[in-house]
Order: structure tokens, then sequence, then C-alpha cells
């Protein structure tokens, strides 16, 4: 069923809440590009605390009882969007909340509806790494303002900020930041949101740069050989190096943006060859050493959080690499209690803090939305710097029971 969703503006959305620091300054960003996708009388986001046994409530732009949550958090039951939050339906599409049962029930904070004329709503769930942690409620005044296409709209937005607010979630649990640390917050996730931004520049830069000027290359020499008193066997020639080369540039583009050897071999593998490429890219010589056991653990995580977790470990390799003037580098993958655990030491020069701006904090941010916890130990006496990554695995749970 083709819908005709309005693609450019969403894609802007997780650009226009990593600014934001807070659970209500991300719900006033969402809110603001919202108005030209779906248009909307009320707008509420619920956050489950407690691992979800309780939950906090934002409004905008009504304030209703709801809002009262976001300091004095009421049990999940209680929330009108329950059967969503514990996962029972995996949304709600409703014409008229007045008389939809499934937001009346004893001991239900459902008088808002009535106060706020809440009829026409779309409730869908926050969810990261498949977990549900939270819901984004959307209402009209009028009845039947909503159809499939607008709930499917909803969750489009829900799926772009669920990272961020996981992020939130995971650096301050049910306490909202304080003015320096949101600070802190923000200046990350803008950097992150930057970073990303960057990256899609660099790739059209390559592609524009490099790829698009080989092919005008090739067509101009295609050009060429269409006159009649031109040999053709040293211009096939030369074209066939041509497109060879671009071929090894158009692979080493997409490789960049989502890694071949991830795809193929799996984890280890990838990050062995990452280990030798930051090597061989160097002119000065390292010893690395590497060592998993694992047993491809971390391949049975989900797809993009696999990913996520290479791209914080290649930059910790790349990190020790180029920056700590170590002559050796060692990655230690194995489980335990539950956790894959990757280590990624050097014995350079230290120093090495969440500051940084080689990229450490593009790795918290990441580490945040898989669910990882994230050390750095260095020493200030040239010793060396360690980056340590726990990741909860589900599944290898389920094998030791």
């Amino acid at each position: 069923m083709h819908l005709d969703l309005p693609l450019e503006r969403l894609i802007q959305l997780p650009q226009a809440v990593a600014g934001e620091c807070s659970y209500g300054g991300v719900l006033g960003a969402l809110a603001g590009e919202l108005k030209s996708i779906l248009p909307f009388d009320h707008l509420d986001m619920v956050i489950l605390v407690d691992g979800g046994r309780d939950h906090i409530c934002f409004e905008t732009p009504v304030s209703t009882v709801w809002s009262s949550l976001a300091k004095e958090p009421k049990p999940t039951g209680v929330s009108p969007a329950r059967s969503v939050l514990k996962g029972y339906v995996p949304h709600i599409l409703t014409d008229d909340a007045f008389k939809d049962e499934r937001f009346h029930f004893r001991g239900a904070i459902n008088q808002p509806i009535y106060d706020a004329s809440l009829r026409s709503r779309i409730i869908v769930p926050l969810r990261v790494r498949g977990t549900i942690f939270g819901s984004i409620s959307i209402s009209r005044h009028s009845v039947k303002s909503y159809s499939l296409r607008d709930l499917i709209i909803g969750q489009h937005c829900a799926d772009l900020i669920a990272p961020y607010l996981f992020a939130l979630k995971t650096e301050h649990g049910r306490t909202l930041p304080h003015a320096h640390e949101a600070g802190s917050l923000r200046g990350s996730l803008l950097k992150l949101a930057g970073h990303l931004e960057g990256e899609k520049r660099r790739l059209g830069m390559d592609l524009h740069d490099q790829t698009i000027a080989d092919l005008s290359r090739i067509a101009q020499k295609l050009s060429r050989g269409m006159g009649d008193s031109v040999d053709l066997k040293p211009l096939l020639a030369e074209l066939h190096a041509d497109v060879l080369s671009c071929l090894t540039e158009l692979r080493r583009i997409v490789d960049d943006a989502r890694p071949a050897m991830l795809e193929l071999f799996g984890f280890a593998e990838a990050v062995e060859q990452c280990m030798l490429r930051a090597r061989n890219a160097m002119a000065r010589p390292m010893r690395l050493h590497f060592e998993d056991r694992t047993e491809a653990a971390f391949d049975r995580m989900a797809d993009v959080d696999r990913t996520l977790l290479y791209r914080i470990v290649q930059e910790g390799i790349n990190n020790a690499v180029q920056h700590s003037r170590g002559q050796n580098l060692t990655v230690r993958m194995w489980l335990e209690d539950g956790c894959g655990r990757i280590d990624i030491e050097d014995d350079g020069i230290g120093g090495l803090d969440w500051k940084s701006p080689r990229g450490v904090s593009h790795m918290r941010i990441r580490a945040a939305i898989v669910g990882a916890d994230i050390s750095v130990s260095s020493s200030r006496r040239g010793r060396g710097t360690r980056l340590r990554l726990a990741v909860p695995l589900p599944s290898l749970l389920q094998m030791i029971a």
C-alpha cells in the first residue's frame, strides 16, 4: 500500500530533537515539527520509570493533571495508555476516546480526556531494541480525525525520536538533569547530530568528487570512441581500467556506510580487520593483539544494535592507533554475567577523557542507545588507556539457563 509519507519532513525529526536535554524539550521539538506532518490539538508523552512499574508524563500545548506525573510518578496500570505501554496491543487508533472502553477502567487517570476534549487519538509505543519504554499520544478535539495512514506516520515519528529519549532515560533515570548536566548532555547530543550530518555530507562529497568524476570521464571517452577514426582497442583497455577503479571506490564508500565485513563474516572478524586497517594506514609500527572468547554472541544482536556497537569499537581502535603513540594495541572480547564485554587497551600516552574531541562523546551516546555501559580509564603518566564496554545480551542469559 503506497502511503505517500512526508519523508523529507520525517527525516528532519532526529536532528530537531538532538539539541534537547530534557523530556519536555524533546516533546516541544517534536510538536514543532509535527504540526506540518500530522495536525494535532494535544500531544503527550509517557516515559516508564522504576523498571516499568511507574510512569511519568509530559504534555503540550495544554497541561492537565497528567503533567503532575512528571514529579509524582504513578503506577503504569492507571495510565489510559496502559495497553500500549504493557505491550498488550501494538497501538491505539480511536475515533472517539469518550466512548472507547480502552480508556475507561477502574482507577484510570482519564479525566484529562474530557477536560481537554481529546476525542480522536493515536497512541504509539516508544521502543529501543524491541523493548517498550514509553508512548506518544496525538489527539484532536473532533471525532474521526485520524486514519490508518496517520497512525503509521505517528509510529514513524516515535521510532525516529526513540533513541534520543532512551539516551536521556539511560543518562538520568527518573531525575531530570541539573543545569550543568543539561548543558553537557545537550552538547553531546548536538555533537552527535553534527557528526551524523557531517557523515552525510562526507558521503555526498565522496560520491561527487570521486565516483561522479570517474563516470564523467568514462562517458567522455565513450563519446570519443564513437568517431570512425578512433582505434577502439586501447580505448577499451583504458575504459576497463577506469570502470575497475570506479567500482573499487564505490565499494569503499558503501563499506564505510555499511561495513561489508560485519555483514558477511560477523562481529569478531570485522573488529580484527578494523584493527589491521587502522594499523596499516599508519606510518609507524604497532603490534596488535586480538582475543575473542564470545562464541559469536554479538552476532545474535539486532543488526542496528550490532552496527552501533561496531562503530563504538571502530572509534576506540582508531583513537588508540592515531593518538595514543603506543607500541601495542590489545582488543579482548569475552562473556561474563550475561554481558558481552570488550576491552580496547593501548600502552600509549594516556590522558583520554569524555570531553575529548576525538569522538568519545559520540561513543557514549551510541552506547546509551544500545544499552551498553562504557568507561574509560586513562593514566596521566603515559601508561596507556583502556576503553571498556559491557553489553547486556538477553540471548546469552537464555543460553546459560
